[in-house]
């Protein structure tokens, strides 16, 4: 029996459960002498993905680093840079003679249907990586999608390599329901089995296949979480709203963060769960926060860069688009060490002033006090529990003793971190699966309208604060989570911009996006087309809200006061317009009565040229 383990391109720890089981299971010399680990860096799904370019890099470099980090630690290691991921995975498999393929399960649901649908097809196939790769050659006949075609989540997944004409098929299948192919069942391989010893696991194919035949694919459950997939059907089972609110004190109680006491009478630390109302402080003449921790790119990362920029070549040779972003300055953490060292930076200099001004957005601060993290805990580089524990470590025992104490960090900052791992992170990854694959096809407004220009330009919007937020994303592919809800989701929902086509655009765009993140976030808490499993409400604003939270209104050649003609600000006008549009459904919406009270006092005239105004930006920003 030869073993490999497939490692994707976010499960970069070494304590990730494909190789811990692996290890607990035959030893560390035994694992480390019969298993061979494969990492692919797979370039053929960017003819149609065009990621930002700050996110290749740091895809592929955090990919390479870990080779290294994997070597040092004993691990039998190849890294393959291919075209195809599934041409790559068979050459390996035939090159060593793998009969057992291990994995741990992807957080991106499309993932894990691609790699079975490689598995599946595996039968007669040449794995000579010269050979056109199977499921690359549109075996049923239907036309490959083009990228104005391609649905939600075929043009959102690329973070494991997988090239993206494997994934259209695969896709195509599902959604269309066409006949996968001769001897391919449309029913989801087994899901339950044992290893070749005997041992609990998940095979998917046949058992213990000759050499020339598909390995058995074997899953080993995600602990890159801190609640499985599982206990999180446990919880939400049976519930009629699953709000974040509940699953987060649910969390703190499992887990014993912030809490005083043990069992059923323990309390939250300091008395209360959330300090919301503490954290929402509109920002300050002269707010500034501390400055970042970048890193220089060494000789990997630079070897990336340099590839990224043949990339670039490459697609402008074929007619192709330049992928978005800035490819330089790169700054991004892409090693654990590194990792480390954002967070034990994040806690020194920006910990406790996160919580005050966590809503907050200052032009020529992109960052201020935000902890920057998400990219490393989602990539696997650093584990969400230890870094729970570890905010906790250095906030408790001040908080504790005296909370005027010097360097005490204040309890609202600490939550308000926590609050984001613990429970937002957790709950948008178990929604994600416990909603399953037909939650990014909702569109509960019937939003149809199709991008504007300038958000595929990252900017050119005439807007201040839009320009603001994607001059930013352009640099580093970074935008704090109000930027991302207040400004950028809030447009969608107002202006009625297609949900999937948005959340593409996010995923694409930026460095911490995954399917997973995204769909939650963007059809649920973004713009509401869920029809409300997620939020309570649709979280629509007027430039209010943006002025009252921000300083980009100043010096915007738009005025924020104004709600009609031509200098009103965008953002009033198609915030009266949304609710004049969807009236008759927000009225059955508790949380929306006193704003479509405020719409009915309008008089008919104002509203009327409001509308028109709306109209005339929304005809503008037409393709």
């Amino acid at each position: 029996m030869n073993v490999g383990i497939l490692i994707l391109q976010d499960q970069l720890s070494l304590s990730q459960s494909a190789l811990r089981d692996l290890l607990d299971r035959l030893g560390p010399a035994e694992a480390k002498r019969q298993c061979r680990l494969l990492l692919i860096e797979s370039t053929g799904g960017l003819q149609l993905i065009p990621l930002h370019r700050q996110r290749l890099v740091l895809l592929w470099s955090a990919q390479r680093h870990f080779v290294a980090e994997l070597r040092q630690a004993g691990w039998q290691v190849d890294h393959r840079e291919a075209e195809s991921f599934g041409v790559a995975l068979r050459a390996w498999c035939a090159e060593h003679g793998i009969t057992e393929l291990h994995a741990m399960e992807p957080a991106d649901r499309p993932v894990r249907e691609v790699l079975e649908r490689i598995i599946s097809r595996w039968e007669g196939s040449n794995p000579d990586p010269t050979t056109p790769d199977p499921t690359d050659s549109n075996p049923t006949g239907t036309n490959q999608t083009s990228p104005e075609q391609t649905s939600p989540e075929q043009s959102r997944v690329e973070l494991t390599g997988l090239d993206q004409q494997t994934l259209d098929q695969t896709r195509l299948d599902q959604i269309s329901g066409a006949d996968p192919g001769p001897g391919v069942s449309r029913s989801r391989p087994p899901t339950s089995a044992r290893f070749q010893d005997g041992s609990p696991g998940s095979p998917v194919g046949p058992p213990r296949p000759p050499l020339s035949s598909a390995p058995t694919l074997i899953w080993h459950p995600s602990n890159a979480f801190l609640w499985s997939r599982e206990d999180f059907a446990t919880w939400a089972h049976g519930r009629r709203q699953l709000r974040m609110e509940l699953f987060y004190r649910e969390g703190r109680r499992r887990f014993g963060v912030l809490m005083q006491g043990e069992g059923p009478s323990a309390t939250p630390l300091g008395g209360q769960w959330n300090y919301d109302h503490d954290n929402r402080r509109p920002p300050t003449k002269g707010l500034a926060g501390p400055a970042p921790l970048w890193f220089e790119p060494d000789v990997i990362t630079l070897e990336v860069i340099a590839k990224v920029r043949r990339l670039d070549s490459s697609r402008a040779s074929s007619g192709l688009a330049p992928l978005p972003g800035d490819l330089e300055p790169f700054g991004w953490a892409v090693s654990r060490q590194q990792a480390l060292a954002v967070l034990e930076h994040f806690i020194a200099t920006r910990l406790a002033g996160f919580g005050p001004y966590q809503d907050a957005m200052v032009s020529g601060q992109p960052t201020l006090w935000h902890s920057l993290l998400s990219p490393f805990i989602n990539l696997g580089l650093l584990h969400p529990l230890e870094v729970i524990e570890r905010l906790e470590q250095v906030g408790r025992q001040p908080v504790e003793s005296s909370p005027a104490a010097p360097n005490a960090v204040p309890l609202a900052s600490l939550e308000g971190v926590i609050r984001q791992i613990l429970g937002w992170r957790e709950y948008t990854h178990g929604l994600y699966h416990w909603l399953g694959p037909t939650y990014p096809h909702l569109n509960h407004f019937q939003a149809s309208r199709p991008l504007p220009a300038w958000l595929e330009q990252l900017g050119c919007s005439g807007m201040a604060c839009m320009d603001t937020v994607l001059a930013e994303l352009k640099v580093t592919g970074y935008a704090h989570h109000i930027q991302r809800l207040m400004v950028l989701a809030n447009y969608g929902l107002l202006a009625g911009l297609d949900p999937q086509a948005l959340t593409t655009w996010f995923h694409h765009q930026f460095i911490d996006g995954h399917d997973w993140v995204m769909q939650t976030n963007v059809i649920g808490m973004g713009l509401f087309a869920d029809g409300g499993r997620l939020a309570s409400k649709p979280y629509a604003a007027s430039g209010n809200y943006i002025n009252r939270m921000s300083t980009y209104c100043k010096g915007c050649r738009f005025n924020v006061k104004q709600r009609s003609g031509t200098d009103s600000c965008p953002f009033n006008s198609l915030y009266w317009d949304f609710l004049a549009r969807h009236a008759a459904q927000l009225r059955a919406n508790p949380r929306m009565g006193l704003v479509i009270k405020q719409l009915d006092r309008l008089p008919p005239e104002e509203l009327d040229a409001i509308r028109a105004t709306a109209a005339a930006h929304l005809m503008a920003q037409a393709p």
